[in-house]
C-alpha cells in the first residue's frame, strides 16, 4: 500500500482504504482488526504530537469524537463470505449491507435466525470467524481499528460476565481499576455514581450470586450491572448482545427503557441485537436495522418501519406487535 502524500488521520470517508481482506491473513488493511503496520506509526506520531497539547488527561481521539458533532458508526458496503465444506463454494452471510448509528441514539439489529445479525455484530466488533470480508467501518470519520475500538467502544455480551462473589459496588471498583490501569481517564466516584445511575443502590453489597448460590441479584439487575461496567470506561460506542434475552417483560421494558436513558445522557452510541422484542420495548428503539438472508430489508425509523412495509403492501394488522409482523414479512 501506497501512503505517500495520506494524512495520519483521515478526515473524510473518501479519504478512508477500502476495507477488504480474507481474515487472519492479509495485515495490509484493516477490518476485524488488521491494520498496517506503517498507518500504526502514522497514528502513533498523530496522537503524541497532540497528546503534547491536548489539556487534561483525555486521549486526544477520545476529545474529538467526545466535542465533535459527527460522532457517528457508519458502515458500508458489509459483505462477509465463508467456504462451504460441501460444496467448496463461497457462501456469502452478508451481502452489501450498510447503515450509520447516530449519538444518543439506540439501533436494534433485528431479523430471522440465520439473516446475518450475528455475523454483522461479529464485523463491528471486530471478532470477525474466519472468511472473506469486505466493507468499510468508521467511527467519528476515523477507520475502526482494534486499537480505536478497545479504547472507545465496549461489548455486553448476552452471557452475563460477573464475578458471582463480588458484590456490585466491587464489581465496578474493580473495573475502575482495571480500565485505569490501561490508561482510561476514569473520573473520581464514577463507580458510584454508576451504581446511583443503574437503581442498584438497595442492592450495592449484595453478592451478584450464581445458579449454585442461593440469593442474589435478579436478572434484570445483572443485566444493569453488566451494562454498568461497561459505562465505567465510557465509551463512545457499546454494543449490546441480545440485552432482554432471560428477562420477562417487565424486566426487558426496564432494562431497554434504562439504555436509551443512558444513550440520551450519555450521548453514547448504542447497537443491539435484540429478538421477539415486546411492542413497547421495540418502540423504544429510535432506529432499526432490519435483515434478512444477509441483506438489509429496512434501515430507518423503527416507529416508521411498519408503514414503509404498508407502501409495499403488507399492511399490519390491528393489536399486532410490529416486531413481530416485520420478522413475518422478511
Amino acid at each position: 500500500m501506497d501512503l505517500a502524500g495520506l494524512p495520519c488521520i483521515a478526515q473524510s470517508d473518501d479519504e478512508l482504504s477500502e476495507l477488504s481482506c480474507v481474515a487472519g491473513f492479509d495485515d495490509d488493511v484493516c477490518i476485524a482488526g488488521r491494520e498496517s503496520t506503517d498507518i500504526d506509526c502514522c497514528f502513533e506520531d498523530r496522537r503524541r504530537a497532540e497528546a503534547a497539547k491536548a489539556p487534561a488527561k483525555r486521549r486526544p481521539s477520545q476529545q474529538r469524537l467526545a466535542s465533535s458533532a459527527s460522532r457517528v458508526l457508519a458502515f458500508s458496503r458489509l459483505t462477509f463470505s465463508v467456504a462451504d465444506r460441501r460444496t467448496r463454494r463461497e457462501r456469502r452471510l452478508l451481502d452489501d449491507v450498510g447503515a450509520r448509528c447516530d449519538r444518543a441514539t439506540t439501533t436494534a439489529v433485528m431479523g430471522p435466525s440465520g439473516s446475518g445479525k450475528t455475523t454483522l455484530i461479529s464485523l463491528l466488533t471486530l471478532r470477525a470467524p474466519r472468511g472473506r470480508a469486505t466493507g468499510r467501518v468508521t467511527l467519528g470519520g476515523l477507520a475502526l481499528t482494534q486499537r480505536r475500538f478497545r479504547r472507545l467502544c465496549f461489548v455486553v455480551n448476552q452471557d452475563d460476565e460477573l464475578w458471582p462473589t463480588l458484590t456490585p459496588r466491587e464489581q465496578l471498583r474493580h473495573a475502575t481499576q482495571l480500565f485505569a490501569a490501561a490508561g482510561a481517564d476514569i473520573e473520581p466516584g464514577r463507580a458510584e455514581e454508576i451504581i446511583d445511575r443503574l437503581g442498584l443502590a438497595s442492592c450495592a453489597d449484595t453478592f451478584v450470586g450464581h445458579a449454585l448460590v442461593p440469593g442474589g441479584l435478579s436478572g434484570g439487575q445483572k443485566r444493569r450491572l453488566s451494562i454498568g461496567v461497561a459505562l465505567v470506561k465510557q465509551p463512545v460506542a457499546a454494543f449490546l448482545d441480545e440485552p432482554t434475552s432471560g428477562l420477562d417483560a417487565a424486566a426487558s421494558l426496564h432494562t431497554m427503557a434504562f439504555v436509551r436513558s443512558l444513550a440520551k445522557d450519555e450521548h453514547l452510541i448504542v447497537v443491539a441485537t435484540i429478538h421477539q422484542p415486546s411492542t413497547k420495548v421495540f418502540l423504544d428503539f429510535d432506529t432499526l436495522l432490519l435483515l434478512s438472508e444477509g441483506r438489509v430489508a429496512y434501515s430507518g425509523a423503527a416507529s416508521s418501519a411498519a408503514a414503509a412495509f404498508e407502501g409495499l403492501g403488507h399492511v399490519l394488522p390491528p393489536l399486532t406487535n410490529p416486531a413481530d409482523f416485520l420478522l413475518d414479512v422478511v
